[in-house]
């Protein structure tokens, strides 16, 4: 009988602080972008209402999602240790092989600077 194979999850907690570092980066250039949408809207006779409208959008959707990673971060509670191998092989398991999916803040960030590099080239 050949022993079970173990898997060691390494988690870097200064990776996971870059990340932090990296959302709210985009977030203080989500702030002046959301502001500039609404003044664009708010002007008498503004021009680029549909600019306006994607600024607005977008901003608010990517503040919308840091306030939700932030509230899921400090919801998260520490687990406590297994005792048992098993149970501790089966924990890894579940989550080792797992396709974590798009990065829908990252995605939403790059539309933003998207929409900042049109709102540079209309001014």
């Amino acid at each position: 009988m050949s022993p079970s194979p173990i898997t060691i999850v390494l988690d870097d907690r200064r990776k996971h602080f870059g990340i932090w570092l990296q959302k709210l980066q985009h977030a203080v250039a989500g702030v002046p972008l959301l502001f500039a949408g609404i003044h664009r809207l708010q002007a008498p006779g503004g021009s680029g209402e549909l600019l306006a409208y994607a600024e607005v959008l977008v901003a608010a959707v990517l503040l919308g999602m840091l306030a939700r990673d932030l509230r899921a971060l400090r919801g998260r509670v520490t687990r406590p240790s297994v005792t048992s191998d098993s149970e501790e092989h089966a924990h890894t398991d579940s989550h080792s092989h797992a396709h974590a999916g798009a990065n829908w803040f990252d995605v939403v960030a790059g539309t933003m600077i998207i929409v900042e590099a049109i709102h540079a080239s209309s001014l």
